[in-house]
């Protein structure tokens, strides 16, 4: 990952956060982003 990434940053995506949910943290908070900001502006 580049060096602009959060130092404990997952990269998945979106199509595959289904299959790989076992990755992220079960306790906390979980924050997505999203790379092109495509999914936010479609509301």
């Amino acid at each position: 990952m580049a060096k602009r990434h959060a130092p404990q940053a997952i990269l998945i995506p979106m199509d595959e956060v289904q299959a790989r949910r076992h990755e992220l943290p079960h306790a906390g908070r979980i924050v997505m982003v999203c790379r092109s900001g495509g999914r936010c502006a479609a509301e």
